[in-house]
């Protein structure tokens, strides 16, 4: 049965849905929202018409000018405008039902010169020829309405002209009735007069119509299921196409082609209708009638069908698709001749929105514009756009002759509301505001980037926190605008989609396209082929507080969905000095790609002109081509074999075409032995979605065109259309949410870049980064903080780099400013009280008094510098890119252990205290760390990953260069080093002390991490140097909770060791040892851990005699710092044991303790 109830249905519907949603499911509606109609694009304005109507199905206009409104109880009404001020306030009954006719739902005017107006003459009004022509004062004509209802379709007929009908005139009944009160719906008059109606299946929960014996009784040439058409001499009718289930909208475009609604089914048979559609129907098919798979093919009830597949499918289930309208001029008369009234020019909104339609989603409250896009074969492509979002159950919209886009609203709870004799409502949606920026598309450009063009270029003054006003989610269910969505159905299913929570994917950045009219968003890694929705501010003026009376408030947002449906395409010139080119396109067709503009086509049309070689790259999904999806959690009886889908790939001249198939590789050329076209077979039921590339030679004599389409078997080769849903990007992965996986990242034009030296150069006055650009907490505030680089792709960063005013980020926009003095300042403005700040490309910041501001302008450059990458040359780019691109050093997390709490902000701060900023001139230090092999599992002792680490985290520190060495480190690198810190499983002989003692002779330090202190047998020499050390046969230890204590607690102490300032209790998560060999009493003991009721060192600093004579004079001695903590990875990047370590180097080289501050956070994850 139909979705949309119109009178009492049998118990057994009432009772499988319910009428209102469940207090208990999950409403992504947070607020209330008391517009009626949330427009999700702006510029447009809501308002409700001030009559008084029950619930209306059915709205369309007449030549007159006059309203025409079917209500669901069957009467129907003239509705006009009194006042003439652009909105209709007055109803006059024009048909009064009183019964006749039942669940009424689809209604068409009547054209002048059709056959079933032609019973009378007009009757001239005398006062015509003196008084301008009005709705009220034109020559009466006959006019009426088709209308279908329960067992019938009528002709509603004024033949006099006065106003009011007189006739119902039936021209087509007979059939067998259902139970339901649904049973004729949906018309639509050709242009040759011709009238085209639906009639509903058989039986919505019986499709197959199965006896008690199990046998299917459904006919083929039953009119039940149908599209029918009546001849336009009102002599005949005949099916037209089979397999539908309740076509509530129809409607003719401007090409003579025949579009319907038809609703869901799936509740009642698994693969019938998944979702609700709209329907491209053939009217000439002959013999060959379309079966649109209500009820589908099936291998014993309905075995000689194809279904067909429909031109578009709106999800998720369960909207219940009703009304549409197409937004096209519309003619009233069958005549050639163009009367004065003939036809209705005006059109709804933006220009471009010519030709699409509108349809209305009575169970959710949504109105839809479908792009549609005519081949050369006379099919269809459709792209899809959610533009409202309705807090009434949406039934049905017209095209009024001012261009509004007026909306039949029934009262009450989906599925059914309040049936004929409650209050309905009509909606006038206004095109108000002209200049407001519209979004015409958006798009996945990467697994990391987004882009969303408007069809003007984007005032700058709207793009200021553009990044903290964007948001985006995703997941299988997701919609734009969900957050509007006020009513639903209570089926399962859509409980099911309410339970599964859409996912939030981070923003790190939007940026805006030189001539200001696309946005470029940074985001984090999506690779799920699910659905994704952006809101954005309004990026319009902001809107007046105080609404004009009437109007409806609206939340001053855009909301806009995307998939990562789509073809890659890169081109390469042959002309190497010219720039290559890149870009995402709808579909895999050139021509169709020109029907759908995006800002990436504007790119295509100018490299077709150039001589070079185009890419394309996709994947094929070809599922559910031959047979309907089925429900999900459903399974149906039987399993379809695998048959293939043939898919044509044409192209003018010889191109190469190659597809891969899981790790099978086949190619081929197109164009050899004198054919165009390639056939090649695919499954149509694998997961594993073939990956296509195609090569195009651009910039020949012929113009470069290609083409796709699938044929489904040797006896039924008619090429269809391949839809937009058919093309997945290169790199998404067709899986659900739940089966993503993390993006790796994996970026081979970093092999070999160093995080440390990268950040050097960030540093650097050569890269002149810091001076404008946050990263990792340091650097200036000119531009936009960086920090979340880490989140983009290589590309994407380069080209920032490469390219500076490509994308540029709307709060940091390049502005001139002539100063009343006559100077001119260019650079990014930021206001401080009265004044501007405005940042320059040097990373000066000048501050201008608004008044002495005489003209301000924006400019589309950036004030980043170009040629950065030629200056700083390969090698120093690819560091700086690591340093912008991967995370900052940290250990593994691969313990198998819980690992501890991470730091609050408040404790860093409070151990960073009173630290001292070092000299901008620091002395250059070499620090050599030494480690050995991992002994221990997963997450302890990883000496290796350490190795790899620390060094990258020391060489972000200014002046210092970083050697490494494994067990034991050369000559050549002792002489070298400054310090030397070793984490290993420490060994001890009488060569390493020969070598430590003339290291430490010199003055130089040294630095033990954990089992580092190890000597065996020779521990007692070892701890001669550096304090105590361990011989494991009589070391004690325990892993677990310690609680270190630092002797010195006042901050003022002379007794303080600058290591232990501002540390009192630090609680960590490690192995402490004791029973160590040495003399304590010779330290400077740090912190000390309570081990069998003891306080035992865990930190500590010692200062060896010089045993070398020859040494002895040197003012400085040398240093060890030792800590017994690091057995665990995740010790390395607690921030409080950072500190300790690295203040415990910087000591062991008599440098200040806070020499390398700026390393202890790098990397690390806080509580809050």
């Amino acid at each position: 049965m139909v979705r949309f109830r119109l009178t009492l249905v049998i118990a057994s519907v009432v009772f499988n849905a319910t009428l209102t949603l469940a207090d208990n499911e999950p409403d992504r509606d947070n607020e209330p929202h008391e517009t009626p109609i949330q427009l999700l694009v702006p510029g447009f304005s809501v308002v409700e018409l001030p009559v008084q109507l029950p619930n209306i199905n059915n709205v369309r206009y007449r030549a007159d000018g006059m309203m025409v409104a079917l209500g669901y109880n069957g009467d129907i009404w003239l509705l006009s405008d009194s006042d003439e001020n652009g909105f209709e306030d007055t109803a006059n009954l024009f048909f009064d039902n009183r019964g006749r006719l039942r669940g009424p739902i689809g209604m068409a005017v009547i054209p002048e010169g059709h056959e079933l107006l032609k019973l009378h003459e007009p009757i001239e009004n005398p006062t015509a020829a003196t008084t301008p022509p009005s709705p009220n004062s034109e020559a009466k004509r006959p006019a009426g309405v088709v209308v279908a209802s329960k067992g019938k379709v009528s002709a509603i007929l004024d033949m006099d002209g006065d106003g009011v009908a007189e006739e119902e005139r039936i021209i087509a009944n007979g059939w067998q009735e259902i139970p339901p009160n649904v049973d004729a719906i949906g018309v639509a008059i050709a242009a040759d007069g011709a009238i085209y109606f639906g009639l509903g299946t058989a039986a919505y929960n019986n499709a197959y119509l199965i006896d008690e014996l199990g046998r299917s009784q459904y006919d083929l040439h039953s009119e039940r299921g149908t599209i029918l058409r009546i001849e336009p001499d009102l002599s005949r009718r005949s099916i037209v196409c089979t397999g539908v289930r309740f076509t509530i909208g129809m409607e003719f475009d401007e090409h003579g082609e025949l579009f319907a609604t038809d609703q869901e089914g799936a509740t009642w048979l698994s693969n019938g209708n998944p979702l609700d559609e709209l329907l491209h129907i053939r009217t000439t098919a002959g013999e060959n009638k379309q079966h649109f798979g209500f009820p589908p093919n099936h291998p014993s009830h309905l075995p000689h069908v194809f279904d067909e597949p429909s031109l578009f499918n709106y999800a998720p289930q369960h909207q219940s698709t009703c009304g549409m309208a197409f937004n096209l001029p519309r003619r009233f008369s069958l005549s050639n001749e163009k009367s004065r009234s003939d036809q209705q020019a005006a059109l709804f909104g933006p220009a471009d929105w010519r030709g699409n339609v509108f349809v209305t989603g009575a169970s959710r409250g949504k109105l839809w514009r479908t792009e549609l896009a005519r081949t050369e074969r006379g099919q269809y492509i459709a792209r899809n756009h959610l533009i409202a979002c309705l807090n009434m159950l949406t039934v049905d919209c017209c095209i009024s002759p001012r261009g509004d886009l007026i909306v039949a609203c029934h009262s009450g709870g989906p599925d059914w509301g309040t049936g004929p004799t409650g209050d309905g409502k009509l909606y006038v949606i206004r095109y108000s505001d002209q200049q407001a920026p519209q979004p015409i598309a958006a798009w996945a450009t990467g697994p990391q980037e987004v882009k969303v063009t408007f069809d003007r270029p984007l005032d700058p003054r709207q793009l200021k926190n553009l990044t903290g006003q964007t948001s985006i989610t995703g997941g299988e269910f997701v919609s734009a605008g969900d957050r509007f969505e006020t009513i639903r159905p209570g089926y399962q299913v859509v409980k099911r989609q309410m339970e599964a929570l859409p996912d939030k994917l981070t923003v790190y950045g939007v940026n805006v396209t030189p001539d200001r009219q696309t946005l470029v968003i940074a985001t984090a890694p999506h690779r799920t082929a699910v659905q994704y929705a952006i809101t954005l501010p309004t990026l319009s003026k902001t809107p007046e507080t105080k609404q004009k009376s009437g109007v409806y408030p609206q939340q001053p947002q855009i909301d806009v969905a995307y998939s990562l449906n789509g073809v890659q395409a890169t081109w390469e010139p042959d002309d190497k000095t010219q720039p290559s080119w890149s870009g995402v396109l709808p579909h895999f067709e050139l021509d169709i790609c020109r029907e759908f503009s995006t800002s990436d086509d504007d790119g295509l049309q100018r490299i077709l002109k150039e001589q070079g070689v185009l890419t394309l790259q996709t994947q094929l999904d070809l599922r559910n081509l031959l047979h309907p999806a089925v429900q999900p959690g459903a399974k149906l009886e039987h399993t379809w074999p695998d048959d293939p889908v043939y898919v044509d790939f044409g192209t003018r001249g010889s191109q190469r075409l190659a597809w891969t198939i899981g790790k099978e590789e086949h190619s081929q050329t197109l164009g050899e032995d004198d054919s165009d076209i390639s056939t090649v077979k695919f499954s149509s039921l694998s997961d594993l979605l073939p990956l296509i590339e195609l090569q195009i030679r651009t910039g020949q004599s012929v113009a470069v065109a290609n083409e796709i389409g699938w044929w489904r078997s040797e006896d039924d080769t008619e090429t269809r259309e391949l839809p937009l849903a058919s093309f997945l990007l290169p790199w998404a992965e067709a899986k659900t949410s739940a089966d993503a996986l993390p993006l790796v990242r994996d970026v081979p034009e970093l092999a070999g870049g160093s995080w440390g030296r990268g950040r050097k150069v960030f540093l650097s006055e050569d890269a002149n980064c810091a001076k404008c650009h946050v990263a990792h907490a340091t650097g200036g505030t000119i531009g936009p903080d960086l920090t979340n680089l880490i989140d983009r792709d290589y590309a994407s960063v380069l080209r920032d780099l490469t390219q500076p005013s490509y994308a540029i980020n709307p709060d940091y926009l390049t502005s001139s400013v002539l100063l009343n003095d006559g100077r001119i300042l260019i650079g990014a403005i930021r206001t401080e009280d009265e004044n501007l700040l405005i940042g320059d490309k040097d990373g000066s910041v000048h501050t201008v008094a608004r008044g002495d501001v005489a003209e301000l302008n924006h400019s589309p450059l950036s004030i980043m510098p170009e040629g950065i990458p030629q200056k700083l040359g390969a090698e120093r780019m690819r560091d700086l890119l690591t340093f912008l691109l991967t995370e900052p050093p940290h250990m593994p997390n691969d313990s198998t252990l819980t690992p501890p709490n991470p730091r609050t902000r408040a404790e860093v701060a409070q151990v960073l205290k009173n630290s001292k900023t070092p000299n901008s001139k620091q002395r250059p230090l070499q620090i050599l760390l030494v480690a050995g092999a991992k002994d221990h599992g997963p997450g302890e002792h990883d000496y290796p990953a350490w190795l790899v680490m620390w060094s990258e985290l020391m060489r972000g520190a200014d002046g210092v260069t970083v050697d490494t060495a494994v067990e034991w480190p050369s000559p050549e690198q002792f002489s070298a080093a400054d310090t030397i810190v070793f984490f290993q499983k420490g060994r001890w002989n009488a060569e390493r002390a020969q070598a430590v003692d003339a290291h430490l002779a010199q003055g130089r330090g040294l630095v033990y991490i954990h089992w580092a202190i190890e000597g065996g047998s020779e521990a007692p020499a070892f701890a001669q140097r550096i304090g105590l050390a361990s011989n494991s046969a009589q070391t004690r230890y325990r892993h677990g909770a310690l609680d270190l204590l630092f002797p010195s607690r006042e901050l003022d102490s002379q007794e303080n060791h600058p290591i232990s300032r501002n540390l009192d209790k630090v609680h960590f998560h490690d192995e402490s040892y004791w029973q160590l060999l040495g003399d304590p009493s010779k330290l400077s003991i740090i912190a000390t851990g309570i081990e069998d009721n003891q306080p035992r060192p865990l930190f500590w600093t010692i200062e060896p005699p010089i045993s070398d004579t020859k040494q002895r004079d040197l003012k400085q001695a040398g240093r060890v710092f030792a800590s017994i903590l690091g057995h665990y990875s995740w010790t390395f990047d607690d921030p409080l044991f950072r500190i300790l370590l690295l203040r415990g180097t910087a000591w062991s080289v008599h440098e200040p303790v806070d020499r390398f501050n700026e390393l202890a956070t790098l990397g690390v994850k806080f509580a809050d």
